[in-house]
């Protein structure tokens, strides 16, 4: 059996997807199966390589973002390890062009950020079809776009089986659109039914979001749920990794990203500030750190509370191993 999938996150990023997919790549090719992967372009790294069996094949740019820094050769991508010492904070230059593309181009784009991945992946997929003749494709939604690309390739080799994988709704995605849904709300759900009813298999990570579709667009019979998947190699894996908390402090950590109308650090800094002000010994108890990739935008809300400063230590994207070593450190 040959299977290729379709997604805009693998190895190096360290996104769930990543970890999802590799880890179900790596066990099918144990398994004597052929995988091949079709992911975005970075400069710096090869346009083919072959990793743990898995065939890793890169083309074309993920987001206009990703555009620019692989144009200008900019080191700090996203969704990778960051090793200098303010990889928590974005540099001004950062700051601005988010603020330039929020206000222009995330305002007409469908649908969403990786649309100009799209005719770039799409014909790449049809070689790769036409290449190694896999029995399956699977693409991986969120982004949409990847899934657009398995409907194409659906409709133009029918006897392929395509797997729709939705991580994350996209239609139905109201507290956080991944488009301007003024403009586009109508046409979400319509491309998303027309997806639905032309995937051979949906899958979903949860009952409640397989159950949600199935209200919503019907086909119950081909949704069915994966659930995340658990390491446990994990535990072996970061036994020399040397302590990184003050022992002597009180330590509370954070574990990912922050999502407006989702996960906001609002609440949380005010709570912080206003208990330090009334009780200013906790201050220097208490060290609250914060792994993951922040946002500029959440940044910003950081830096309103320049009294928290010697309190709050940022670490930004580490591999997943080291989450799970600083876990057991912390205190909450």
């Amino acid at each position: 059996m040959k299977i290729l999938i379709i997604t805009t996150d693998y190895y190096p990023d360290l996104t769930p997807n990543t970890y999802r997919w590799e880890a179900i790549a790596t066990h099918w090719v144990n398994q004597g199966i052929e995988v091949h992967v079709l992911a975005p372009h970075r400069y710096s790294e090869s346009g083919f390589i072959i990793r743990k069996g898995v065939q890793v094949h890169r083309k074309g740019s993920n987001t206009l973002l990703d555009w620019v820094y692989n144009a200008f050769k900019i080191k700090k991508l996203r969704n990778r390890v960051r090793t200098e010492p303010d990889q928590g904070k974005p540099a001004k230059w950062q700051i601005l062009l988010n603020k330039l593309v929020s206000f222009t181009w995330r305002k007409i784009y469908w649908p969403d950020g990786s649309c100009l991945w799209y005719f770039t992946a799409r014909k790449k997929a049809v070689q790769l079809i036409k290449t190694y003749q896999p029995d399956v494709i699977i693409s991986i939604c969120l982004p949409f776009t990847a899934t657009l690309i398995g409907s194409y390739c659906k409709r133009k080799f029918p006897n392929l089986v395509w797997i729709s994988d939705v991580q994350d709704p996209f239609s139905m995605l109201a507290e956080q659109p991944k488009n301007n849904h003024t403009i586009y709300r109508s046409l979400n759900y319509r491309a998303e039914r027309k997806a639905i009813k032309t995937a051979d298999k949906i899958v979903y990570t949860l009952d409640r979001a397989r159950e949600a579709y199935a209200r919503t667009f019907g086909r119950r019979k081909k949704m069915h749920v994966i659930p995340p998947l658990f390491d446990d190699q994990l535990s072996r894996s970061v036994s020399e990794l040397p302590a990184l908390f003050d022992t002597e402090k009180i330590n509370l950590a954070y574990f990912g990203a922050f999502y407006f109308g989702i996960r906001e650090p609002n609440a949380f800094l005010d709570l912080l500030s206003q208990t330090i002000e009334q009780y200013p010994s906790l201050g220097l108890k208490l060290q609250v750190h914060f792994f993951g990739g922040i946002e500029p935008e959440f940044m910003a809300v950081f830096e309103k509370y320049a009294d928290l400063s010697p309190v709050l230590q940022f670490h930004g994207l580490v591999e997943r191993a080291v989450v799970y070593q600083r876990k057991k450190e912390t205190d909450f």
